[in-house]
């Protein structure tokens, strides 16, 4: 059942590849479906504000062996050094405090990444489409401090909780 949340239309214009400064503004885990590695894996879908630019990018990441890497420079990239490698976190406040291990907020983390237009093959429609992708989180760049507002805001899979929990007339 779908709940309203008062958005606006994002947009998803292809931006010129190069350097740019990223902030968490929208963040959601789901359990991946997807063939081969990462089926049944948690799945963190994140949306980037792109600081200077009118345009938003998608970035998902996968808690499985092959692409945890990627998830570990995001975090190096956004300032998260206080984790000791081996140690368990999550991004799940609720789910953290229940398993008593560190929760790590992604709301308005901002950190500087390379973007490059990323050319796939439509299941869809079956023409080649080309999208924003991040390629490199930037680990030995200065630390930027996250978007006050934003650390306020809840993730979207929490919000959907949240809901959950509501009824709604």
């Amino acid at each position: 059942m779908p709940v309203f949340q008062d958005s606006e239309n994002v947009s998803y214009e292809l931006l010129k590849p190069g350097d740019y400064i990223l902030t968490v503004f929208e963040f959601t885990t789901d359990l991946s479906s997807s063939a081969g590695a990462t089926n049944g894996k948690d799945r963190f879908n994140i949306v980037f504000n792109v600081e200077g630019e009118t345009t938003k990018v998608r970035e998902t990441l996968y808690d499985a062996p092959t692409t945890i890497w990627k998830i570990d420079a995001f975090l190096k990239a956004c300032g998260i050094r206080n984790l000791k490698k081996g140690q368990a976190f999550h991004f799940e406040k609720e789910k953290a405090e229940q398993m008593g291990i560190p929760w790590i907020n992604p709301m308005g983390l901002r950190c500087e990444a390379e973007i490059v237009n990323e050319t796939y093959r439509s299941t869809r429609s079956g023409k080649d489409v080309v999208k924003n992708k991040v390629e490199t989180y930037y680990t030995d760049r200065e630390v930027l401090k996250p978007d006050p507002e934003l650390r306020q805001k809840l993730t979207n899979t929490a919000a959907q909780k949240e809901q959950g929990n509501k009824t709604p007339f």
